[in-house]
């Protein structure tokens, strides 16, 4: 019995552009925000933090970090009117912190939605009604079915979407187009960074950040060579100043 032939046959341009052949980048196209770390940025389908999707960042302890890796990408965004929303942040953000990364205190919205299923819609809320330049979620002992709803509602949003979760989700599958896990790596405690998930081939090293707080700077001898600028981390807290939202429903309507 002859074995069939197989033809190889080329797809027309606007179809091959279209179709990833698994290895290498993801060809479509990616609407990106560049994260403000240039290494970071190369590891990024696109070269940046990805819009109208979920990005998930899993750690070990919430509340190390965030900051650093997220402030340089929020800062150009932040205003009064396109605020940040925080749901369920692990600390109370500090005002110093924020102006060392030249975000606004007024462009901070905070929603404590304790109740999973309030968590839950606070956030899909937010995506839907568009009017936030950023949403940070921390999803502690999220299912991976409301994951896979978050991404799909995540469409509708013009804006960044980070959701925070612990490392131990990493086992799990997930929805999120990217993952990325974040550690501080040992004294200084630069920013380390693993993409655990990404579209296209695996990056298969960390990624070292030196973005060192500048409570750090007396106690270094020098600047390590090739370090980003120094940034205080944040510290403090003012209720009176901060736009602290602890109804949900207030969270979407001051939005």
């Amino acid at each position: 019995m002859s074995r069939p032939v197989v033809r190889s046959v080329a797809l027309p341009d606007h179809l091959r552009q279209a179709v990833w052949p698994g290895h290498g980048q993801a060809s479509a196209p990616v609407r990106v925000l560049p994260s403000g770390h240039a290494s970071l940025d190369t590891a990024l389908p696109g070269g940046g933090w990805p819009i109208g999707c979920l990005t998930e960042i899993l750690q070990t302890q919430a509340g190390q970090g965030e900051w650093r890796l997220l402030g340089p990408a929020l800062s150009p965004l932040a205003s009064a009117q396109s605020p940040v929303l925080l749901v369920n942040p692990p600390h109370e953000p500090g005002l110093l912190g924020l102006q060392s990364w030249r975000i606004p205190a007024d462009s901070i919205q905070w929603a404590e939605a304790h109740a999973h299923s309030d968590r839950l819609w606070v956030i899909d809320q937010a995506l839907k009604a568009d009017c936030f330049s950023a949403i940070l979620a921390w999803l502690p002992h999220t299912p991976t079915q409301v994951v896979r709803r978050l991404q799909a509602v995540a469409a509708h949003h013009g804006g960044l979407f980070f959701g925070f979760r612990g490392l131990q989700a990493a086992e799990l599958p997930s929805a999120a187009p990217l993952r990325l896990s974040l550690h501080l790596g040992p004294c200084p405690h630069p920013l380390q960074v693993r993409l655990l998930k990404r579209r296209g081939s695996p990056w298969p090293h960390p990624i070292v950040l030196p973005v060192w707080p500048v409570s750090l700077a007396r106690l270094l001898p020098m600047t390590p060579p090739g370090s980003a600028p120094l940034h205080t981390p944040l510290q403090g807290a003012s209720h009176a100043a901060l736009d602290r939202t602890r109804s949900p429903h207030a969270a979407i309507a001051q939005g």
